[in-house]
């Protein structure tokens, strides 16, 4: 029943992998050298710590986490708000950066085929729009679970490369500029929108097993489990590894032309079209991810159907794919401001995992023993990261 339980949480590592993960490591290792790994190592236990806890919840209710938001939040005040804020958030948010996303990918694509990053952008978001159109089950996520394969095989043999190349290993403070870039390493990995993904991919994939025991309810819950961390781990090793490469570094342009430099000694000119599919790959998972999720979070918070035959949930869908391909079709500068909405996201953080925790604990004689120990990881970690914050 468990056998080739793989999906539901890689779609987490193909959403967070995208050009302003590449941006913002890229940033950070040029920036400081290797003294921002503790940030990126915090950033990846955390965010396993919380999707676990929302694996946990969804194997027990059965529902997604915009749907627990709708129905099990109480008092009716913080529901009705709750539902507001999430929808505005989660929507809007995907929105901007499906731009920063689709220019992402474009660049990658620029690198190859002759013609504006801006005309590269609209098409992505037609080849997006036809992807998401399509039996997602069966074609979606063994195209994700590829296009992460080409992140980890470029990023990884890429570091390999540069092993030579002299790198800092001191510890960097989060305070300045640093600081901020700390925090986008924060905001980068541990994205809100991946409970409302995560959450809705696990459940759909539930409906496809049928557990007739307690045995079985055990191995599918130690299928989930694995198959989170698996890809967690898997994210932040492609980032590290990105972070790594930068750090051999002091180039200057586009993160495209920084991760390149290391490599070019090695390659010439071939650096730069292979970081270019890099960059490529993670445009465009998280160009498909990002509607997805935004759509998902608001059938769970509005009982649509989440299918995309479903016209509210196509129609969410479309058009946080048509803001991206207005904002980057227009040459905004979408991979910079990306940074400041990673930022956010570590900002927001802290509201969404008290959603988490209050949905995870209702009803409990002993919320901290029913939280488990991943819950109390993800609590620990949330006040720490509420004391790196107040460092700023």
């Amino acid at each position: 029943m468990t056998k080739g339980f793989r999906g539901p949480a890689w779609l987490v590592t193909a959403a967070f992998l995208g050009p302003g993960t590449l941006t913002t490591a890229t940033l950070a290792g040029q920036g400081t050298g290797l003294g921002l790994l503790w940030a990126l190592g915090l950033s990846v236990v955390l965010t396993a710590g919380i999707q676990l806890l929302l694996v946990r919840l969804v194997l027990e209710k059965r529902a997604d986490f915009g749907a627990l938001i709708r129905s099990q939040l109480a008092p009716p005040g913080l529901r009705w708000f709750s539902v507001a804020l999430t929808a505005l958030a989660i929507g809007f948010g995907n929105a901007a950066y499906q731009a920063g996303n689709l220019t992402g990918a474009a660049l990658g694509l620029a690198a190859v085929v002759p013609l504006p990053t801006a005309s590269l952008s609209v098409l992505l978001a037609v080849l997006a729009a036809g992807l998401l159109g399509t039996g997602l089950r069966d074609r979606l996520t063994p195209l994700l679970l590829a296009l992460i394969a080409v992140m980890t095989g470029v990023f990884l043999l890429a570091a390999l490369a540069t092993l030579g190349a002299p790198r800092s290993l001191a510890f960097t403070p989060p305070t300045g500029s640093d600081g901020r870039l700390a925090l986008a390493l924060l905001g980068t990995t541990v994205v809100p929108y991946n409970l409302f993904l995560h959450g809705r991919a696990l459940l759909d994939r539930l409906a496809q097993a049928t557990p007739t025991t307690a045995a079985d309810s055990e191995a599918l819950a130690r299928a989930a489990r694995g198959d989170t961390l698996g890809a967690v781990a898997a994210g932040g090793l492609i980032t590290a590894a990105i972070l790594f490469l930068a750090a051999g570094s002091a180039g200057s342009g586009s993160s495209l032309e920084r991760l390149a430099a290391p490599l070019t000694p090695l390659l010439g000119e071939a650096a730069a079209p292979f970081i270019a599919l890099g960059l490529f790959a993670a445009g465009l998972s998280s160009a498909l991810t990002a509607p997805l999720a935004a759509a998902w979070a608001l059938a769970g918070l509005f009982r649509w159907s989440p299918s995309l035959d479903d016209r509210r949930t196509r129609a969410t869908a479309l058009t946080v794919l048509a803001c991206g391909a207005l904002g980057a079709g227009l040459g905004s500068q979408p991979l910079e401001l990306i940074l400041l909405a990673q930022a956010a996201n570590a900002l927001a953080l802290p509201w969404f995992v008290f959603l988490l925790l209050k949905l995870a604990t209702a009803q409990a004689a002993n919320p901290l023993w029913r939280l488990g120990p991943w819950g109390l990881a993800a609590g620990a970690l949330l006040l720490g990261a509420g004391r790196f914050l107040s460092l700023f």
